[in-house]
């Protein structure tokens, strides 16, 4: 069993297991939600993995060194941008884009975000393939925890962190 503490401050959250060792306590949340994005990208760049911060709509807040070092990115480059988009879904090209097109209502990234910012409820290495821009298929492992009104995402098996691309 491991134990969940904030990362900002040392605060006991949860006994158990979960997705991301450190989490943060609603007080740290509040301030670092605010208009304070530098203490926001610091806090994610404590998290190991490639993690992002995303509202309710699948939409990048934040993200971490991580992350943005998998996908080649600058914090512009991806900020305020759609999940699909970030990870070059082969559907976000699609006319409406990522959110709407058909294949949306089946996408475990976007799933697995609504259905943890509804119920509270974390998701722990939900398998998801992405069909990526480059026609290859992407087999990925989403983790997310509510923060809030917005929801951590972290994405395990990116290429260069030992994703798996399988070609078409």
């Amino acid at each position: 069993m491991g134990k969940t503490i904030c990362a900002w401050c040392g605060e006991l959250l949860h006994d158990g297991l979960w997705p991301i060792s450190h989490g943060i306590c609603p007080a740290c949340s509040a301030s670092l939600l605010s208009d304070q994005k530098p203490n926001l990208g610091r806090y994610l760049d404590l998290l190991d993995g490639p993690v992002a911060l995303v509202d309710g709509d699948a939409t990048l807040l934040a993200a971490n060194g991580n992350l943005r070092r998998l996908l080649n990115k600058e914090s512009g480059e991806l900020l305020d941008r759609k999940v699909g988009e970030v990870f070059a879904c082969a559907h976000a090209l699609l006319p409406g884009g990522c959110g709407q097109t058909t294949y949306c209502s089946h996408c475990v990234i976007r799933t697995s975000v609504t259905e943890t910012l509804a119920s509270g409820t974390s998701v722990i290495a939900a398998a998801a393939t992405l069909s990526h821009a480059s026609g290859d298929e992407l087999t990925l492992r989403v983790n997310t925890e509510r923060l809030g009104k917005a929801v951590f995402l972290r994405i395990d098996g990116l290429p260069g962190a030992g994703g798996k691309r399988v070609a078409d």
